[in-house]
């Protein structure tokens, strides 16, 4: 009557549901992508802290350990020197390592804190609640 079809509307209508089909399998095809990335960034970010703290100590100690035998000390002052180094090292990289995410959690606990006062308010409430049942 309009010059529409029944049928070219069915198969306009059918194109759009299968394009739409198409366009939120590929969301979530990339949303589980992105997951799995991120999972793997962060089993990664330990494999790298973990691999860090075993050379930091291991390197040093090593180096110290070897200059105690070339030295021929009974006490092993080198190999302790180097120990201590290591730890040093060690500390102040995983610290540098680790700021981002303390940088992160102290972000969030601000966060919490502005809707704590909230939660208290319904805490007090509820103990003066239970007070009064108490009493009366």
């Amino acid at each position: 009557m309009y010059g529409i079809d029944e049928e070219s509307v069915a198969r306009r209508a059918a194109r759009q549901s299968i394009s739409h089909a198409r366009s939120s399998d590929d969301e979530c095809t990339d949303y589980n992508r992105g997951v799995g990335v991120k999972q793997w960034s962060a089993a990664l970010q330990v494999l790298i802290v973990g691999f860090y703290v075993a050379l930091s100590l291991l390197i040093p100690t090593g180096f110290g350990f070897w200059l105690d035998r070339k030295a021929s000390h009974e006490f092993p002052l080198y190999t302790l020197i180097g120990l201590g180094v290591g730890t040093v090292v060690m500390v102040y990289g995983v610290y540098r390592m680790v700021q981002p995410f303390l940088r992160e959690s102290e972000q969030e606990g601000k966060e919490d804190q502005v809707s704590r006062p909230k939660t208290s308010t319904i805490g007090l409430l509820m103990r003066k609640y239970k007070k009064d049942k108490e009493e009366g």
